[in-house]
């Protein structure tokens, strides 16, 4: 294959070192282009592991801002749950103050009255002094204390055989008067001061005031008062 003359082995024999200079030169460009650009290599490695770094805190720090949100998110929200609850129990309670006043307002507006039921015990606990006499004082003119007196005296006292006498001389209020009261002589006959005993408590047992007067000139009959409602 190869010339053994002596030109020929000349010649390739500088052909080889020719070959071997120029192989030792690209060993020497590898090898140098090698370590420079493993070098930039190890320096952009270490940029991008440092940029996943940063990144990675700034991942772990959002995060933890998030939790962070999230915990003042759930605070916030507890306690306005809270408030929520509060103005709930608020509304709840000014409702029934509202109810019960509205109820206490009623109840003032509406007219006295007895039910049957309240007739039917004021009865039983008066019938024993069966002919006793009472008269009743009102204003007459006023529809409330007329209808609430009637209920007294004809529903639960007639009905029980007391008996009624009209007002000593025409007699009636002098001005304003509220509520019912009893008045009686503490002279009168034993039995007649334990009537009206029994009547008074019959009345306030179903809620109604009544105070026990002490007027000589009733000696013999009760006198119910019966003036507007309070």
């Amino acid at each position: 294959m190869f010339d053994v003359s002596p030109e020929g082995a000349n010649f390739w024999f500088d052909i080889s070192n020719a070959i071997l200079l120029l192989g030792a030169v690209l060993v020497a460009v590898g090898t140098f282009g090698a370590i420079k650009l493993s070098g930039v290599k190890e320096k952009f490695s270490d940029e991008r592991i440092a940029a996943n770094e940063a990144e990675t805190k700034r991942a772990v720090a959002e995060s933890d801002a998030a939790k962070e949100g999230t915990a003042r998110a759930n605070e916030r929200i507890a306690e306005l749950s809270t408030q929520a609850e509060l103005l709930r129990k608020d509304t709840a309670e000014a409702n029934k103050v509202a109810a019960e006043a509205q109820l206490a307002l009623e109840k003032f507006k509406a007219p006295r009255t007895l039910s049957d039921e309240q007739i039917s015990r004021i009865k039983e606990k008066v019938k024993f002094f069966e002919g006793q006499h009472f008269s009743i004082i009102t204003y007459w003119n006023i529809e409330e204390p007329v209808n609430f007196a009637k209920r007294i005296g004809d529903d639960a006292l007639i009905a029980s055989g007391w008996v009624y006498d009209k007002p000593l001389n025409g007699e009636t209020f002098v001005g304003v008067f509220t509520g019912v009261k009893l008045a009686i002589s503490d002279q009168s006959p034993e039995i007649a001061i334990e009537a009206a005993k029994a009547l008074s408590s019959a009345l306030e047992d179903e809620g109604i005031t009544v105070p026990i007067i002490n007027e000589p000139t009733y000696k013999t009959f009760i006198k119910l008062e019966i003036g507007i409602k309070p």
